[in-house]
Protein backbone atom coordinates (compact mmCIF):
# COMPACT_ATOMS: atom_id res chain seq x y z
CA UNK A 1 0.00 0.00 0.00
CA UNK A 2 2.94 2.49 0.35
CA UNK A 3 0.86 4.14 3.60
CA UNK A 4 2.43 6.77 5.60
CA UNK A 5 2.57 8.08 8.88
CA UNK A 6 1.69 10.82 8.99
CA UNK A 7 -0.77 9.76 5.70
CA UNK A 8 -0.54 12.90 2.92
CA UNK A 9 -3.96 13.60 1.57
CA UNK A 10 -5.70 16.78 0.44
CA UNK A 11 -7.80 18.85 2.51
CA UNK A 12 -10.06 19.05 4.96
CA UNK A 13 -7.51 19.46 7.70
CA UNK A 14 -9.50 16.57 10.00
CA UNK A 15 -11.20 13.79 9.01
CA UNK A 16 -14.16 12.51 10.41
CA UNK A 17 -12.52 9.20 10.28
CA UNK A 18 -9.09 8.91 9.93
CA UNK A 19 -8.45 5.59 10.19
CA UNK A 20 -9.96 5.18 6.44
CA UNK A 21 -7.52 7.48 4.76
CA UNK A 22 -4.26 5.55 3.40
CA UNK A 23 -1.68 6.53 0.83
CA UNK A 24 -0.71 4.14 -2.57
CA UNK A 25 2.14 3.98 -3.99
CA UNK A 26 2.01 4.13 -8.19
CA UNK A 27 5.18 3.56 -9.92
CA UNK A 28 6.53 3.59 -13.37
CA UNK A 29 9.84 1.99 -14.58
CA UNK A 30 10.41 2.32 -18.39
CA UNK A 31 12.86 -0.58 -19.20
CA UNK A 32 15.52 1.57 -21.79
CA UNK A 33 17.25 -1.93 -23.06
CA UNK A 34 14.78 -1.84 -26.09
CA UNK A 35 12.40 0.42 -28.44
CA UNK A 36 9.53 -0.86 -26.36
CA UNK A 37 9.81 2.43 -23.84
CA UNK A 38 8.67 4.60 -26.70
CA UNK A 39 5.22 3.63 -26.86
CA UNK A 40 4.79 4.44 -23.58
CA UNK A 41 5.99 8.24 -24.09
CA UNK A 42 3.78 11.20 -25.23
CA UNK A 43 6.68 12.46 -27.01
CA UNK A 44 10.55 11.59 -27.90
CA UNK A 45 12.53 13.88 -30.09
CA UNK A 46 16.52 13.82 -30.67
CA UNK A 47 16.77 10.86 -28.24
CA UNK A 48 19.20 7.64 -28.83
CA UNK A 49 18.26 4.55 -26.90
CA UNK A 50 21.64 1.44 -26.39
CA UNK A 51 22.90 -0.60 -23.54
CA UNK A 52 23.52 2.42 -21.74
CA UNK A 53 20.74 3.87 -21.75
CA UNK A 54 19.26 7.54 -22.98
CA UNK A 55 21.48 10.15 -24.51
CA UNK A 56 21.21 13.28 -26.59
CA UNK A 57 21.54 12.88 -30.67
CA UNK A 58 24.75 14.41 -32.11
CA UNK A 59 24.32 18.21 -31.38
CA UNK A 60 21.16 18.56 -30.42
CA UNK A 61 18.96 18.40 -26.97
CA UNK A 62 17.20 15.18 -26.29
CA UNK A 63 13.51 15.23 -25.11
CA UNK A 64 10.82 12.67 -23.55
CA UNK A 65 7.59 12.90 -22.27
CA UNK A 66 5.83 10.74 -20.24
CA UNK A 67 1.47 11.26 -19.47
CA UNK A 68 1.50 9.87 -15.70
CA UNK A 69 -2.09 8.88 -14.77
CA UNK A 70 -4.09 7.57 -11.86
CA UNK A 71 -7.79 6.48 -10.93
CA UNK A 72 -7.06 7.81 -7.55
CA UNK A 73 -5.52 11.50 -6.67
CA UNK A 74 -1.63 12.38 -6.80
CA UNK A 75 -0.70 13.68 -3.07
CA UNK A 76 3.17 13.31 -3.68
CA UNK A 77 5.83 12.04 -5.98
CA UNK A 78 9.73 11.32 -6.56
CA UNK A 79 12.12 10.06 -8.91
CA UNK A 80 14.55 7.46 -8.46
CA UNK A 81 17.14 7.63 -11.31
CA UNK A 82 20.64 6.75 -12.66
CA UNK A 83 21.85 9.50 -14.74
CA UNK A 84 24.08 12.27 -15.17
CA UNK A 85 23.32 15.54 -16.86
CA UNK A 86 19.66 14.96 -17.01
CA UNK A 87 17.06 17.56 -15.98
CA UNK A 88 13.45 16.94 -14.84
CA UNK A 89 10.01 18.92 -14.57
CA UNK A 90 6.49 18.43 -14.30
CA UNK A 91 3.46 19.88 -15.36
CA UNK A 92 -0.61 19.89 -15.46
CA UNK A 93 -1.39 20.38 -19.01
CA UNK A 94 2.04 20.77 -20.55
CA UNK A 95 2.16 24.52 -20.90
CA UNK A 96 4.03 25.49 -17.66
CA UNK A 97 6.63 23.32 -16.54
CA UNK A 98 8.10 23.33 -12.80
CA UNK A 99 11.52 22.12 -12.88
CA UNK A 100 12.48 19.18 -9.97
CA UNK A 101 15.30 19.71 -8.07
CA UNK A 102 16.72 16.60 -5.73
CA UNK A 103 13.79 13.73 -6.92
CA UNK A 104 11.16 15.25 -5.13
CA UNK A 105 8.48 16.65 -6.14
CA UNK A 106 5.75 16.95 -3.26
CA UNK A 107 5.01 20.73 -3.85
CA UNK A 108 4.28 20.01 -7.15
CA UNK A 109 1.05 18.16 -6.22
CA UNK A 110 -2.22 20.75 -4.84
CA UNK A 111 -3.66 19.74 -1.03
CA UNK A 112 -6.68 22.23 -1.35
CA UNK A 113 -8.76 22.81 -4.60
CA UNK A 114 -9.22 20.67 -7.69
CA UNK A 115 -7.35 17.14 -7.09
CA UNK A 116 -4.46 15.72 -9.73
CA UNK A 117 -5.30 12.39 -11.38
CA UNK A 118 -3.15 13.19 -14.52
CA UNK A 119 0.31 15.21 -14.70
CA UNK A 120 2.97 15.50 -17.20
CA UNK A 121 6.87 14.28 -16.89
CA UNK A 122 9.58 15.95 -18.73
CA UNK A 123 13.19 14.70 -18.91
CA UNK A 124 15.82 16.73 -20.95
CA UNK A 125 19.05 14.93 -22.30
CA UNK A 126 21.82 17.82 -23.30
CA UNK A 127 24.69 16.92 -25.30
CA UNK A 128 26.51 14.50 -23.55
CA UNK A 129 24.03 13.50 -20.39
CA UNK A 130 22.62 9.95 -20.05
CA UNK A 131 19.54 8.72 -18.60
CA UNK A 132 20.21 4.94 -17.40
CA UNK A 133 17.63 4.26 -15.39
CA UNK A 134 14.30 5.86 -14.02
CA UNK A 135 11.93 5.17 -11.77
CA UNK A 136 8.66 7.48 -11.48
CA UNK A 137 6.92 6.75 -7.86
CA UNK A 138 3.68 8.97 -6.81
CA UNK A 139 2.17 8.66 -3.36
CA UNK A 140 -1.85 8.35 -3.90
CA UNK A 141 -4.57 9.53 -1.47
CA UNK A 142 -6.93 6.05 -1.20
CA UNK A 143 -9.64 4.96 1.27
CA UNK A 144 -9.71 1.22 2.62
CA UNK A 145 -13.61 0.99 1.98
CA UNK A 146 -12.96 1.96 -1.72
CA UNK A 147 -10.40 -0.62 -2.32
CA UNK A 148 -10.95 -3.76 -4.52
CA UNK A 149 -10.98 -6.51 -1.93
CA UNK A 150 -9.66 -10.31 -2.05
CA UNK A 151 -11.06 -13.12 -0.64
CA UNK A 152 -9.08 -16.32 0.90
CA UNK A 153 -8.82 -18.84 -2.39
CA UNK A 154 -8.72 -18.06 -6.05
CA UNK A 155 -9.44 -14.22 -7.40
CA UNK A 156 -9.95 -13.20 -10.58
CA UNK A 157 -8.20 -10.14 -12.36
CA UNK A 158 -9.00 -8.10 -15.64
CA UNK A 159 -5.72 -6.15 -17.34
CA UNK A 160 -6.08 -4.21 -20.51
CA UNK A 161 -4.04 -1.46 -22.20
CA UNK A 162 -3.90 -0.40 -25.55
CA UNK A 163 -0.87 -2.16 -26.83
CA UNK A 164 -1.50 -4.02 -30.06
CA UNK A 165 1.47 -6.90 -29.53
CA UNK A 166 2.02 -9.50 -27.41
CA UNK A 167 2.89 -8.88 -23.51
CA UNK A 168 3.22 -10.18 -20.69
CA UNK A 169 2.11 -8.49 -17.07
CA UNK A 170 2.54 -9.81 -13.45
CA UNK A 171 0.34 -8.81 -11.04
CA UNK A 172 2.00 -8.91 -7.58
CA UNK A 173 0.18 -8.39 -4.41
CA UNK A 174 2.67 -7.87 -1.06
CA UNK A 175 0.35 -8.46 2.79
CA UNK A 176 2.65 -6.92 5.90
CA UNK A 177 1.11 -8.86 9.16
CA UNK A 178 1.18 -6.38 12.08
CA UNK A 179 2.80 -8.41 13.84
CA UNK A 180 3.97 -5.76 16.14
CA UNK A 181 0.06 -5.20 17.85
CA UNK A 182 -2.22 -8.48 18.10
CA UNK A 183 -6.34 -7.79 17.12
CA UNK A 184 -8.51 -7.77 20.24
CA UNK A 185 -10.69 -10.30 20.16
CA UNK A 186 -14.07 -10.79 19.27
CA UNK A 187 -17.11 -9.31 21.80
CA UNK A 188 -19.96 -11.70 23.52
CA UNK A 189 -23.50 -10.17 23.21
CA UNK A 190 -24.77 -8.98 26.81
CA UNK A 191 -28.28 -7.36 25.61
CA UNK A 192 -30.47 -8.36 23.85
CA UNK A 193 -29.68 -12.00 24.58
CA UNK A 194 -28.56 -14.09 21.25
CA UNK A 195 -31.91 -15.43 20.43
CA UNK A 196 -33.41 -13.50 22.94
CA UNK A 197 -36.18 -10.55 23.20
CA UNK A 198 -35.90 -6.73 23.95
CA UNK A 199 -38.48 -4.83 25.94
CA UNK A 200 -39.57 -2.06 23.55
CA UNK A 201 -37.53 -0.14 21.26
CA UNK A 202 -35.64 2.25 23.13
CA UNK A 203 -33.29 0.24 24.73
CA UNK A 204 -29.63 -0.16 24.45
CA UNK A 205 -27.36 -2.38 22.64
CA UNK A 206 -24.66 -4.13 25.44
CA UNK A 207 -21.67 -6.13 24.80
CA UNK A 208 -18.56 -7.31 26.93
CA UNK A 209 -15.40 -5.74 26.63
CA UNK A 210 -13.15 -8.37 24.71
CA UNK A 211 -9.36 -9.49 25.95
CA UNK A 212 -6.60 -7.87 24.37
CA UNK A 213 -3.71 -9.73 24.04
CA UNK A 214 -1.19 -7.40 24.61
CA UNK A 215 -3.31 -5.85 26.89
CA UNK A 216 -3.87 -2.91 25.34
CA UNK A 217 -6.65 -0.75 26.09
CA UNK A 218 -10.29 -1.15 23.92
CA UNK A 219 -10.71 2.96 22.60
CA UNK A 220 -13.70 2.27 20.02
CA UNK A 221 -16.18 -0.69 18.79
CA UNK A 222 -17.76 -0.29 15.59
CA UNK A 223 -21.76 -1.67 15.81
CA UNK A 224 -24.03 -2.71 12.87
CA UNK A 225 -27.54 -3.85 12.47
CA UNK A 226 -29.78 -5.22 9.68
CA UNK A 227 -32.77 -6.82 8.68
CA UNK A 228 -30.78 -9.41 7.21
CA UNK A 229 -28.79 -12.21 8.52
CA UNK A 230 -25.73 -11.49 6.12
CA UNK A 231 -25.16 -8.59 7.32
CA UNK A 232 -24.83 -7.13 3.87
CA UNK A 233 -25.92 -3.75 4.44
CA UNK A 234 -27.19 -2.12 7.43
CA UNK A 235 -30.94 -1.22 8.66
CA UNK A 236 -30.31 2.38 7.85
CA UNK A 237 -27.49 5.06 9.09
CA UNK A 238 -28.46 4.66 12.30
CA UNK A 239 -27.69 1.30 12.68
CA UNK A 240 -24.02 1.39 11.25
CA UNK A 241 -21.77 3.23 13.64
CA UNK A 242 -18.28 4.42 15.40
CA UNK A 243 -18.88 4.16 19.11
CA UNK A 244 -16.58 6.56 19.34
CA UNK A 245 -18.74 9.21 17.69
CA UNK A 246 -22.24 9.06 19.92
CA UNK A 247 -22.91 9.94 22.99
CA UNK A 248 -21.69 6.45 24.66
CA UNK A 249 -18.00 7.07 23.95
CA UNK A 250 -15.97 4.65 25.82
CA UNK A 251 -18.98 2.43 26.65
CA UNK A 252 -19.40 -0.90 25.21
CA UNK A 253 -23.45 0.02 24.70
CA UNK A 254 -24.93 1.82 22.00
CA UNK A 255 -28.25 3.59 22.83
CA UNK A 256 -30.84 3.75 20.13
CA UNK A 257 -31.59 7.40 18.94
CA UNK A 258 -35.40 7.23 19.30
CA UNK A 259 -38.17 5.01 20.16
CA UNK A 260 -40.08 3.10 17.01
CA UNK A 261 -36.67 2.13 14.84
CA UNK A 262 -37.37 -0.88 15.03
CA UNK A 263 -40.42 -2.60 14.24
CA UNK A 264 -42.21 -4.63 17.13
CA UNK A 265 -42.46 -8.83 16.57
CA UNK A 266 -39.68 -8.39 13.29
CA UNK A 267 -36.41 -10.41 13.84
CA UNK A 268 -33.29 -8.24 13.62
CA UNK A 269 -29.78 -9.12 13.48
CA UNK A 270 -26.21 -7.63 14.71
CA UNK A 271 -22.55 -7.73 15.58
CA UNK A 272 -19.80 -5.63 17.06
CA UNK A 273 -15.98 -4.99 16.45
CA UNK A 274 -13.66 -3.79 19.15
CA UNK A 275 -10.28 -1.65 17.98
CA UNK A 276 -7.31 -1.47 20.74
CA UNK A 277 -5.78 1.92 21.36
CA UNK A 278 -3.22 1.40 18.76
CA UNK A 279 -5.63 1.70 16.24
CA UNK A 280 -6.10 -2.45 15.52
CA UNK A 281 -9.39 -3.59 14.53
CA UNK A 282 -10.46 -7.18 15.61
CA UNK A 283 -12.28 -9.58 14.29
CA UNK A 284 -16.28 -9.11 13.91
CA UNK A 285 -18.29 -10.89 16.85
CA UNK A 286 -20.83 -13.35 15.77
CA UNK A 287 -23.94 -12.85 14.22
CA UNK A 288 -26.39 -12.15 17.03
CA UNK A 289 -30.57 -12.41 16.36
CA UNK A 290 -33.35 -10.88 18.62
CA UNK A 291 -36.96 -9.95 18.65
CA UNK A 292 -38.45 -6.43 20.11
CA UNK A 293 -41.54 -7.14 21.75
CA UNK A 294 -43.46 -3.66 21.29
CA UNK A 295 -46.54 -2.28 20.11
CA UNK A 296 -46.62 -1.16 16.59
CA UNK A 297 -47.90 2.63 15.06
CA UNK A 298 -51.53 2.81 14.58
CA UNK A 299 -52.90 2.81 11.09
CA UNK A 300 -55.66 4.75 9.23
CA UNK A 301 -55.03 7.55 11.42
CA UNK A 302 -57.95 10.01 9.77
CA UNK A 303 -59.64 12.91 11.11
CA UNK A 304 -63.93 13.26 10.85
CA UNK A 305 -66.54 15.57 10.99
CA UNK A 306 -69.23 15.15 13.56
CA UNK A 307 -71.84 17.68 12.66
CA UNK A 308 -74.57 16.74 15.29
CA UNK A 309 -71.84 17.38 18.09
CA UNK A 310 -69.99 19.91 16.44
CA UNK A 311 -66.31 18.20 17.00
CA UNK A 312 -63.76 17.03 15.09
CA UNK A 313 -63.17 13.30 15.69
CA UNK A 314 -59.73 11.80 15.29
CA UNK A 315 -59.93 8.22 14.67
CA UNK A 316 -57.42 5.29 14.25
CA UNK A 317 -56.87 1.25 14.44
CA UNK A 318 -54.27 -0.79 16.12
CA UNK A 319 -51.72 -1.79 14.18
CA UNK A 320 -52.34 -5.77 13.80
CA UNK A 321 -48.44 -6.83 13.95
CA UNK A 322 -46.53 -6.67 17.16
CA UNK A 323 -47.65 -6.59 20.93
CA UNK A 324 -51.59 -5.24 21.69
CA UNK A 325 -51.75 -1.65 22.57
CA UNK A 326 -53.44 -0.83 25.99
CA UNK A 327 -53.85 2.77 25.30
CA UNK A 328 -52.82 5.48 23.18
CA UNK A 329 -51.30 8.88 23.31
CA UNK A 330 -52.45 11.75 20.71
CA UNK A 331 -50.39 14.78 19.86
CA UNK A 332 -51.57 17.66 17.79
CA UNK A 333 -48.91 20.13 16.04
CA UNK A 334 -49.06 23.27 13.06
CA UNK A 335 -46.24 21.76 11.83
CA UNK A 336 -46.22 18.89 8.74
CA UNK A 337 -44.85 16.21 9.96
CA UNK A 338 -43.98 17.26 13.49
CA UNK A 339 -41.82 15.07 16.04
CA UNK A 340 -43.92 14.04 18.79
CA UNK A 341 -42.91 14.78 22.26
CA UNK A 342 -44.22 15.20 26.08
CA UNK A 343 -41.72 17.94 26.83
CA UNK A 344 -40.21 20.55 25.06
CA UNK A 345 -37.72 19.79 22.66
CA UNK A 346 -34.75 21.41 20.52
CA UNK A 347 -34.74 21.26 16.87
CA UNK A 348 -31.79 22.47 14.00
CA UNK A 349 -33.45 25.89 12.59
CA UNK A 350 -30.38 26.54 10.42
CA UNK A 351 -29.96 30.52 9.92
CA UNK A 352 -33.38 30.69 10.98
CA UNK A 353 -34.19 34.14 12.92
CA UNK A 354 -37.58 33.98 12.97
CA UNK A 355 -38.01 30.71 14.48
CA UNK A 356 -37.11 29.43 18.55
CA UNK A 357 -34.75 26.79 18.63
CA UNK A 358 -37.09 24.86 21.14
CA UNK A 359 -40.32 23.83 20.06
CA UNK A 360 -42.89 23.27 22.76
CA UNK A 361 -44.77 19.96 23.81
CA UNK A 362 -47.63 19.03 21.68
CA UNK A 363 -48.84 15.85 23.81
CA UNK A 364 -52.84 16.21 23.54
CA UNK A 365 -54.45 13.35 25.87
CA UNK A 366 -54.15 9.52 26.53
CA UNK A 367 -57.05 6.97 25.83
CA UNK A 368 -57.98 3.52 25.91
CA UNK A 369 -60.30 3.83 22.41
CA UNK A 370 -59.08 4.15 19.34
CA UNK A 371 -60.73 7.78 18.93
CA UNK A 372 -60.64 11.22 20.12
CA UNK A 373 -62.25 14.83 19.72
CA UNK A 374 -59.60 17.10 18.72
CA UNK A 375 -61.60 19.98 17.03
CA UNK A 376 -64.09 21.94 18.57
CA UNK A 377 -64.98 25.12 20.44
CA UNK A 378 -65.37 23.08 23.61
CA UNK A 379 -61.75 21.76 23.41
CA UNK A 380 -59.92 23.12 25.75
CA UNK A 381 -56.50 21.50 25.07
CA UNK A 382 -53.68 23.52 24.62
CA UNK A 383 -52.61 21.31 21.61
CA UNK A 384 -56.17 20.79 20.52
CA UNK A 385 -57.71 22.56 17.68
CA UNK A 386 -54.20 22.00 15.06
CA UNK A 387 -53.19 21.50 11.97
CA UNK A 388 -52.29 17.68 11.93
CA UNK A 389 -52.28 15.11 14.36
CA UNK A 390 -50.33 11.47 15.14
CA UNK A 391 -51.02 8.84 17.45
CA UNK A 392 -48.46 6.65 19.76
CA UNK A 393 -49.61 3.12 21.01
CA UNK A 394 -48.64 2.05 24.46
CA UNK A 395 -48.86 -1.70 25.16
CA UNK A 396 -49.31 -3.51 29.18
CA UNK A 397 -45.94 -2.66 30.40
CA UNK A 398 -45.77 0.65 29.10
CA UNK A 399 -43.52 0.62 25.82
CA UNK A 400 -44.54 2.79 23.67
CA UNK A 401 -44.39 2.06 19.66
CA UNK A 402 -43.47 5.02 17.19
CA UNK A 403 -45.53 7.60 15.79
CA UNK A 404 -48.15 7.36 12.91
CA UNK A 405 -48.39 9.16 10.16
CA UNK A 406 -49.92 12.27 10.44
CA UNK A 407 -53.68 13.03 9.82
CA UNK A 408 -54.60 16.93 8.69
CA UNK A 409 -57.55 18.66 9.76
CA UNK A 410 -59.67 20.33 6.51
CA UNK A 411 -58.34 23.86 6.16
CA UNK A 412 -59.81 26.57 6.61
CA UNK A 413 -60.90 25.44 10.03
CA UNK A 414 -64.26 27.38 11.53
CA UNK A 415 -65.21 26.85 15.25
CA UNK A 416 -67.74 28.67 17.13
CA UNK A 417 -71.10 29.31 18.10
CA UNK A 418 -73.39 29.04 15.04
CA UNK A 419 -76.81 31.17 14.99
CA UNK A 420 -79.87 31.21 12.39
CA UNK A 421 -80.94 33.83 10.53
CA UNK A 422 -84.79 34.36 10.92
CA UNK A 423 -85.40 32.28 8.26
CA UNK A 424 -83.94 29.47 10.18
CA UNK A 425 -80.98 28.94 8.51
CA UNK A 426 -77.89 27.97 10.28
CA UNK A 427 -74.54 29.86 9.23
CA UNK A 428 -72.13 29.49 8.02
CA UNK A 429 -73.57 28.04 5.04
CA UNK A 430 -71.42 26.72 2.90
CA UNK A 431 -67.88 25.95 2.77
CA UNK A 432 -65.65 24.21 5.75
CA UNK A 433 -66.63 22.36 8.50
CA UNK A 434 -68.18 25.10 11.67
CA UNK A 435 -66.67 23.27 14.91
CA UNK A 436 -69.00 23.92 17.58
CA UNK A 437 -72.66 24.04 18.44
CA UNK A 438 -75.16 27.24 18.60
CA UNK A 439 -75.50 28.74 21.97
CA UNK A 440 -79.01 29.91 22.17
CA UNK A 441 -78.46 33.47 24.12
CA UNK A 442 -76.55 34.03 20.82
CA UNK A 443 -79.49 34.14 18.32
CA UNK A 444 -82.66 36.10 20.74
CA UNK A 445 -84.50 37.82 18.08
CA UNK A 446 -86.09 41.24 18.33
CA UNK A 447 -88.34 43.14 15.84
CA UNK A 448 -88.10 42.31 12.07
CA UNK A 449 -85.46 39.99 12.77
CA UNK A 450 -82.44 41.79 14.31
CA UNK A 451 -80.20 39.97 16.25
CA UNK A 452 -79.37 40.71 19.97
CA UNK A 453 -76.13 40.03 20.96
CA UNK A 454 -73.67 39.05 18.36
CA UNK A 455 -72.58 36.04 16.51
CA UNK A 456 -69.42 34.86 16.67
CA UNK A 457 -67.23 33.20 14.20
CA UNK A 458 -63.86 32.42 14.44
CA UNK A 459 -61.94 31.86 11.20
CA UNK A 460 -58.46 30.42 11.82
CA UNK A 461 -55.77 31.26 8.95
CA UNK A 462 -52.29 30.21 8.52
CA UNK A 463 -50.18 30.77 6.10
CA UNK A 464 -49.92 27.07 4.91
CA UNK A 465 -53.75 27.42 4.10
CA UNK A 466 -52.94 29.05 1.25
CA UNK A 467 -55.25 31.77 1.74
CA UNK A 468 -54.61 34.52 -0.61
CA UNK A 469 -53.04 37.72 1.03
CA UNK A 470 -52.29 41.08 -0.12
CA UNK A 471 -49.08 42.90 0.30
CA UNK A 472 -49.31 44.01 4.24
CA UNK A 473 -49.89 40.32 5.29
CA UNK A 474 -53.35 40.56 5.77
CA UNK A 475 -56.08 38.12 4.23
CA UNK A 476 -58.96 39.49 2.39
CA UNK A 477 -61.21 38.62 5.00
CA UNK A 478 -59.19 40.07 7.35
CA UNK A 479 -58.79 43.38 5.51
CA UNK A 480 -62.95 43.28 4.83
CA UNK A 481 -63.56 43.19 9.00
CA UNK A 482 -61.24 46.02 9.51
CA UNK A 483 -63.22 48.21 6.58
CA UNK A 484 -66.77 47.25 8.56
CA UNK A 485 -65.21 48.31 11.57
CA UNK A 486 -64.07 51.99 10.84
CA UNK A 487 -67.49 52.22 8.48
CA UNK A 488 -66.14 51.83 5.28
CA UNK A 489 -67.77 49.31 3.87
CA UNK A 490 -71.43 49.17 2.41
CA UNK A 491 -72.65 45.35 3.54
CA UNK A 492 -72.11 46.15 7.40
CA UNK A 493 -73.81 49.45 7.90
CA UNK A 494 -75.84 49.18 11.60
CA UNK A 495 -79.46 50.00 10.09
CA UNK A 496 -82.44 51.20 12.15
CA UNK A 497 -84.37 48.64 13.32
CA UNK A 498 -87.68 47.85 11.12
CA UNK A 499 -86.04 49.25 8.60
CA UNK A 500 -87.08 47.31 5.17
CA UNK A 501 -83.89 46.77 4.13
CA UNK A 502 -82.40 45.59 7.37
CA UNK A 503 -83.68 42.41 6.49
CA UNK A 504 -81.94 42.08 3.05
CA UNK A 505 -78.72 43.48 3.92
CA UNK A 506 -76.25 40.17 4.19
CA UNK A 507 -72.53 40.03 4.92
CA UNK A 508 -69.93 38.22 2.79
CA UNK A 509 -67.07 37.61 4.50
CA UNK A 510 -64.16 35.32 3.20
CA UNK A 511 -65.84 34.85 -0.73
CA UNK A 512 -62.49 34.46 -1.53
CA UNK A 513 -60.77 31.95 1.26
CA UNK A 514 -62.97 28.60 0.81
CA UNK A 515 -66.59 30.00 -0.17
CA UNK A 516 -67.20 30.87 3.20
CA UNK A 517 -70.25 32.50 3.01
CA UNK A 518 -71.74 34.42 6.82
CA UNK A 519 -75.01 35.56 5.81
CA UNK A 520 -78.11 36.28 7.70
CA UNK A 521 -80.85 38.77 8.76
CA UNK A 522 -79.58 42.56 9.21
CA UNK A 523 -78.30 44.04 12.21
CA UNK A 524 -74.94 44.09 13.91
CA UNK A 525 -72.08 41.40 12.95
CA UNK A 526 -68.39 40.77 14.16
CA UNK A 527 -66.27 38.68 12.71
CA UNK A 528 -62.47 37.84 13.86
CA UNK A 529 -59.89 36.37 11.56
CA UNK A 530 -56.76 35.32 13.49
CA UNK A 531 -53.27 34.62 12.05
Amino acid sequence: MGHLKPAKYMAPSQFVYPDNICNGLWEYRPDFGGEVWKKGAMKVENVDSGPEGLAAENGKTGTVVWKITSPYAFVGGHLETEASGARFAVSSDGTKWTDIAGGNFDQFFPLEGNPYYQYQLRCELPAGAKLKRLAVINDLQMALLALPEMTVGENRFTYTDKSSDERKVRITHECVERSTSKPPEAPEAVYPPDGGQAEGTDFAFRWSVPKDPDGDKINDYRFMLANRQDMRWPLSTNFDKLISRTAEKGKAQYVLPSTGLLTGGKTYYWRVQAKDEKGVWGPWSKTFNFTPQAPNYPVEVALSHDRDKGIGMLKWNANPVGQKPVKYRVYGSDEKGFSVSDVPYKVSIGTSKELKPEFPANFIAETTATELAVMGDGIESPNANQTYYRVVAVDAPGKRSGPSDYATAPRPTVYGNACQSRHGVPWPTSGQPLFGRPAAADCQRQGDGQLLGHRKAQVRHRARAGLAEDRSGHSHAFRHARRRREGRCRGHRNDRPGSAKAGRRHTRLGQREGDLNLDGAGGQRHAEVFH
